[in-house]
């Protein structure tokens, strides 16, 4: 994977009631993410790589409900600023649609107590995901939304509450996965993952 900006791209801007540090802090800690991240397992970092804690060089292991692994890799952080993470696998299938994910999220304070949250989608499409181009667009952007009001709503106001509502990813997100494998298996894609 490279680190250039993928041709397709869109924004999710919002305002979160917090200060700038608490929510730089629920983005990245897995502690918080465990809050926000649909369907998931687990969330572990793996710090070896970096110089200083969930800085540049970490991986996140995000282990999903339904077996797939997303592997994703802090790239930059600027903190509590910013911070640009890429996604080198998703798990099949959409390692044959998908590939240069990255994710940019920037903090801008508002005031002392509220931010202003953008968070920045770049990816490219190969293979069979490029017909599909609407759909994953769509499909991406109702889970980073998803993800983004459930850090409004939820994680912000109870950041140390060990109780919160799971999220779920839209429909659209499972019924483009059970598509997207069809589709691979009607191409006689070799079973392998693509990175």
């Amino acid at each position: 994977m490279t680190n250039t900006r993928g041709k397709h791209r869109f924004d999710i801007v919002l305002e979160l009631e917090a200060p700038i540090e608490t929510c730089y802090e629920v983005c990245y800690r897995e502690e918080h993410m465990a809050h926000w991240v649909p369907l998931h397992k687990s969330v572990v970092y793996d710090q070896s790589g970096a110089q200083t804690p969930y800085g540049p060089g970490a991986s996140r292991l995000i282990t999903q409900t339904r077996g797939n692994t997303l592997r994703e890799h802090i790239v930059q952080t600027n903190k509590p600023q910013s911070m640009v993470y890429a996604i080198y696998t998703f798990g099949k299938p959409m390692d044959w649609l998908v590939h240069n994910y990255q994710g940019h999220i920037q903090f801008e304070p508002i005031s002392a107590d509220r931010t202003r949250l953008t968070w920045s989608i770049h990816y490219d499409l190969r293979g069979p995901g490029k017909p599909l181009a609407p759909l994953l667009k769509a499909a991406f952007k109702k889970l980073i939304g998803g993800m983004c009001r459930t850090i409004q709503n939820t994680s912000l106001r109870f950041p140390d509450t060990a109780t919160l509502p799971a999220t779920k990813p839209p429909v659209i997100c499972c019924w483009l996965a059970r598509f997207a494998r069809k589709l691979c298996l009607w191409q006689k894609i070799p079973n392998k993952t693509i990175i």
